[in-house]
């Protein structure tokens, strides 16, 4: 396991923290993280990453709990606590 909040390379601490400043690049980190978090969530669990709209479907029939995270980080982009909630709760057991 890697050092940070995650076991794969590119998810740890550090880019969490880089995303709490502002500016263009920051905003990309946590628009990128929040499309690699839902991509990452199927691969750790060996499942099929089918794109977002099915995926989120998926999610929202068998794992609520991460659907509703994807959903409040989705409608709260700038939100880094809901970010790094939504990061725990993927990358949590794996």
């Amino acid at each position: 396991m890697h050092e940070g909040f995650g076991p794969l390379p590119g998810l740890n601490l550090n880019l969490l923290v880089y995303c709490l400043d502002s500016g263009v690049h920051h905003n990309y980190r946590r628009t990128w993280l929040q499309y690699e978090l839902l991509n990452r969530y199927f691969s750790l669990r060996t499942l099929w990453f089918l794109g977002p709209k099915q995926s989120l479907k998926w999610l929202e029939a068998n794992d609520r709990n991460a659907f509703n995270l994807f959903n409040k980080a989705y409608g709260n982009p700038e939100n880094i606590r809901i970010l790094k909630d939504l990061a725990d709760y993927t990358l949590k057991d794996c």
